[in-house]
């Protein structure tokens, strides 16, 4: 599994939510999960995803 993951999950800012960018990563095999606009509705998995990012500006702060 290590070897031959299945994919790459990409969290980024919602700034890089663009359709034709995800496209882009999806061709390569990598799934982007920006966090959502006010007007969008929450994309799967962003309450994990927003405590991982919470975790790491508090990591990035703290060095």
């Amino acid at each position: 599994m290590v070897a031959e993951p299945d994919g790459i999950l990409l969290t980024s800012d919602k700034g890089f939510a663009a359709t034709p960018f995800e496209q882009q990563l999806a061709d390569q095999g990598i799934e982007l999960c920006p966090t959502s606009r006010k007007q969008e509705k929450a994309r799967h998995s962003e309450a994990t995803l927003t405590k991982v990012r919470r975790l790491t500006e508090s990591v990035n702060d703290t060095l």
